[in-house]
């Protein structure tokens, strides 16, 4: 006669307990406890600070795929990995205190691919994602599929380590812009209490959609880190959308080599209470065109204002870039701006100010051309402070 074995039946196999069995307070089991919030961890991930290849667990490809969809060779990172199915299966992607690993590449199947009503989160600066050592040029650490609008999802609350020290021999272009997070076309987007670290790329946070709307990107630490020996353009936040809130981010960079603290393009943004160290610039204001795209959106009704920009070049910057494409009903109101223009001199930097204006461009095949109207343009109560020298007078360069 055929014993009845309860751990076959609950589905534990014949080697133990399943968790099936186990009971919790209220008349659960830990099968459905278990379902309240799982981690990466749950998906595999290690977070032991090392480099944990797929080949560590699957012998052939066609085993790591049946387990990872994502897996594209033996050689991806199981972190990233775990991720990446935690978001594909439940939709969310809790990192757990660890540090882990990631392998990112320019192919489209080695970045972090985030859809709609999804969510990432952490326990801050104790949920690392870090690029790997030897990583190699990259575009982006977080993506989408750009054939699909990404709505309603939030990244918050961990750190991400870009790890220029790691990574010498890599270099940041258009194409391998190094981006840590990066959304073309999206509605209702919120990055925010996420610190950066050796952040290098062209933008850190691009949420670049020209016809979206909806971004709060809020709380965010970025600590630049210069990738290539030759100078790049950068900005750490760069949004294109209408309706967007900036606020409350913090920016530490390097004289002569970050550029950009933050860029605004579209209409009814907020940019406010940031503040900037050795940025050249704490806000540039512009429209959505460029000087190859006449008919782009305007820019209208944002409003720039408490926020503090420390030894930089060109504190606060207005710029219509798209020939007939006008910047319209911009204010500008109570920050407070220490320009270093002896300092970024130094670095080759040879124009300098407060707040600035400009309505001129460069097109792609090098000429230079008018750009749009600057209109209904309110600055008040700015403070605006430049070097002084060893006479208490404002340094001349």
């Amino acid at each position: 006669v055929a014993l009845y074995d309860k751990n076959v039946e609950a589905g534990a196999g014949a080697n133990g307990w399943d968790d099936f069995l186990i009971a919790t307070k209220g008349g659960r089991n830990q099968r459905d406890k278990n379902t309240d919030l799982l981690s990466i961890k749950d998906f595999g991930a290690i977070g032991d600070g090392a480099l944990h290849k797929a080949s560590e667990r699957f012998s052939t490809l066609a085993a790591a795929k049946a387990y990872y969809p994502s897996c594209d060779t033996l050689d991806d990172a199981i972190d990233r990995l775990a991720i990446q199915k935690s978001l594909d299966e439940i939709g969310y992607a809790y990192i757990p205190q660890g540090t882990y690993i990631i392998n990112v590449r320019q192919d489209k199947k080695y970045f972090i691919k985030l859809a709609s009503n999804q969510r990432v989160f952490g326990e801050g600066n104790k949920s690392l994602l870090k690029v790997a050592d030897n990583n190699g040029d990259y575009f982006a650490i977080f993506h989408q599929d750009t054939s699909v609008s990404v709505d309603s999802t939030t990244l918050t609350d961990f750190a991400i380590h870009q790890n220029v020290t790691g990574n010498s021999d890599s270099v940041v272009t258009n194409t391998y812009a190094k981006l840590a997070i990066c959304l073309y076309k999206f509605s209702n987007v919120n990055v925010s209490k996420i610190k950066v670290y050796e952040a290098c790329g062209v933008n850190t946070i691009s949420l670049n959609a020209k016809f979206g709307k909806g971004a709060i990107v809020h709380d965010n630490d970025i600590f630049w880190k210069q990738n290539n020996p030759v100078h790049y353009d950068n900005s750490a936040i760069y949004i294109s959308c209408d309706n967007h809130w900036v606020y409350n981010n913090r920016f530490y960079g390097v004289i002569g080599e970050s550029w950009g603290a933050i860029e605004s393009h579209g209409s009814k943004g907020m940019v406010y209470n940031n503040k900037s160290f050795n940025y050249g610039t704490i806000c540039n204001i512009t429209n959505y065109a460029n000087a190859d795209e006449p008919n782009a959106i305007k820019t209208t009704q944002t409003k720039v204002f408490d926020n503090v920009a420390i030894n930089c070049f060109m504190g606060i910057r207005t710029w219509a870039i798209g020939a007939g494409v006008e910047l319209n009903n911009v204010k500008i109101h109570n920050n407070t701006l220490y320009v270093a223009q002896v300092q970024w001199y130094r670095t080759g930097m040879v124009t300098f100010s407060g707040i600035s204006t400009e309505n001129s461009t460069t097109k792609k095949d090098g000429s230079y051309v008018l750009g749009a109207p600057i209109k209904n343009l309110s600055i008040t109560s700015n403070k605006i402070d430049f070097e002084l020298d060893a006479n208490n007078e404002v340094a001349t360069t």
